[in-house]
Formats: structure tokens, sequence, C-alpha cells
């Protein structure tokens, strides 16, 4: 069992293949928490937060990403990543132990210029203004 991976399966299930009828997502998910944390792809982040796995582990590897760069794209689009990371439940950044990581991505997606927010799908401008509303 591979120590620095990312943990969140329940202990009697880590190790073990997915179940035979498992969906082609969760069959991602298990083969990404098998996968070492620092080799981690925006993408595998992007599915991780998505699924509410790890997050404790997930969500600065996450956020470092993004202040980076916050239109990182998984698999989707352009600024999925930042989508799935603001989407994370707000009780989730409560137990990260760095506690200004939420007030940081706030900071920077305040400082997003407006064109590229226009870009999002769905007009998830909404959803990036009730981010920082709660955590900047």
């Amino acid at each position: 069992m591979c120590t620095r991976c990312v943990p969140g399966a329940p202990a009697a299930r880590r190790g073990l293949d997915p179940a035979p009828d498992a969906t082609g997502l969760m069959r991602r998910a298990h083969a990404t928490r098998q996968r070492p944390l620092t080799e981690l792809t925006p993408e595998d982040l992007r599915v991780l937060v998505a699924q509410q796995l790890a997050l404790v582990r997930v969500l600065p590897i996450a956020v470092q990403v993004l202040i980076e760069g916050p239109f990182v794209s998984g698999d989707f689009y352009p600024g999925d990543l930042l989508l799935a990371v603001i989407r994370a439940p707000d009780d989730a950044w409560d137990h990260l132990s760095d506690m200004t990581l939420a007030s940081r991505l706030a900071t920077v997606i305040g400082n997003l210029p407006d064109r590229m927010i226009a870009t999002l799908p769905r007009n998830d401008a909404e959803l990036l203004a009730r981010f920082n509303a709660v955590h900047g």
C-alpha cells in the first residue's frame, strides 16, 4: 500500500480492485487514489475533488495548481479544475492545515479578468462570486 497515495477508500476496500459493475468514473477514481500525490495531474485533481475524495489532502494541491494558473484544465475545458474546487463543500475548507488557502484562492478569483470568467460554462461566475463572498 502506498503511504503517499491518496487516501479515501474505506480500509476494507483499499488496494482492492473496483467491483466488476463499477462505472468508468468509479474505476478512474480508484486508480487515481493509488497514485502518489506528487504525480496527480489537473484532471486527477478534478476527479478527486468533484467526487469529494480525500479533500484534506487534495484541496491544498489543487489550490497550489490554481494559484499558478487558475484556468488550468483537466480533460473538459479551461477552468474545470477551478469550478470543481469552488464546488467543494464549505466545511471541507475548515479541515485544512493551511487555513489561508481558501482566502488565497479567493484573491486569485477576484483578480480574474471578466473576459476569462465569461468563457466558463453555465454562467458559473455566480459560483465564483459566492466562493469569494464566503472565503474572501
